[in-house]
């Protein structure tokens, strides 16, 4: 690993409060300087003792979904995300100046909009970020109830878990979320934390679902997909699995999930253009920076 990479992830594991052995990258491994994502950039600011603040920002395009068997529309937006500041140096307003600096660049680009998750929202609100769409979380096993009166599982794939790049090529023509393609194996199939499950039939893959991610996440299906038999089948096996496990969706998506614990804004976003963002906006758990 070389200096930059790891000055980037021991501030990174600081800054978070990460446990010994615990990695910030390994469950956003997106920002990880060495596997070289795409579209991703880093402003960083240093002292003579090297690297005390950090900010990195993608620029990505953001699939509009479609309902009518259309392709989607595509968007070009940038996702912030990696903001560290090293504990001595908090409260000085270096994070700030970095998101800004970020913003900017994105605008630059011509992004449509910045997007970002966090746990300080007044810290992006004062930098212009508002809340923005709708997720709905539901527990796993009433999502399974609801799937047996609504589809026909009488014939089902065989379950195998693990992530393939027969998987990832599935993950890729969703029609909503990130558009990614083969340039972004590197980073995705990086997730230490995250456990796949998929379906086959024929030889073929048909469906899946992951759950789970070590900082965030957790106990969580995220990522699903595919065939609506063979997806029923792979969330019983979670299920089996987790009993706990809560599902994450769109509040308009199959499957509909019945009672739950409400809707909940998706993330907050800074509009960079004139344009508004969409009734559809989605992002998946992967995609979330």
């Amino acid at each position: 690993m070389d200096n930059r990479r790891r000055e980037f992830s021991d501030l990174l594991d600081l800054s978070f409060g990460l446990s010994p052995g615990a990695h910030f990258l390994d469950d956003f491994p997106v920002w990880d300087l060495g596997l070289a994502a795409p579209g991703v950039r880093v402003f960083e600011h240093r002292d003579s003792r090297g690297l005390i603040a950090a900010c990195g920002i993608r620029e990505v395009d953001l699939k509009l979904g479609s309902s009518d068997g259309h392709l989607p529309h595509l968007s070009r937006v940038a996702l912030i995300g990696a903001v560290c500041c090293h504990p001595e140096w908090r409260g000085r307003g270096l994070a700030s100046r970095l998101i800004s600096e970020a913003v900017q660049w994105a605008k630059d680009q011509g992004v449509a909009a910045v997007f970002l998750w966090g746990s300080e929202p007044g810290l992006y609100q004062r930098q212009g970020f508002e809340w923005c769409g709708r997720q709905v979380r539901a527990p796993l096993g009433q999502v399974l109830k609801n799937m047996k009166t609504e589809i026909d599982s009488s014939e089902r794939g065989r379950v195998h878990r693990g992530l393939t790049s027969e998987v990832f090529e599935l993950v890729c023509v969703r029609d909503r979320g990130l558009a990614m393609g083969p340039a972004d194996w590197s980073w995705y199939s990086e997730h230490r934390n995250v456990q796949w499950y998929y379906s086959k039939r024929a030889g073929k893959a048909t469906a899946y679902a992951a759950i789970g991610r070590g900082i965030d996440l957790v106990g969580h299906v995220h990522e699903w997909g595919g065939d609506l038999a063979d997806l029923s089948g792979i969330l019983e096996a979670i299920h089996r699995d987790h009993p706990q496990a809560v599902w994450l969706g769109p509040p308009d998506r199959y499957p509909s999930v019945g009672p739950s614990n409400g809707e909940e804004f998706l993330c907050m976003a800074k509009v960079l253009s004139s344009s508004q963002l969409p009734g559809d906006l989605w992002f998946w758990g992967l995609d979330a920076s």
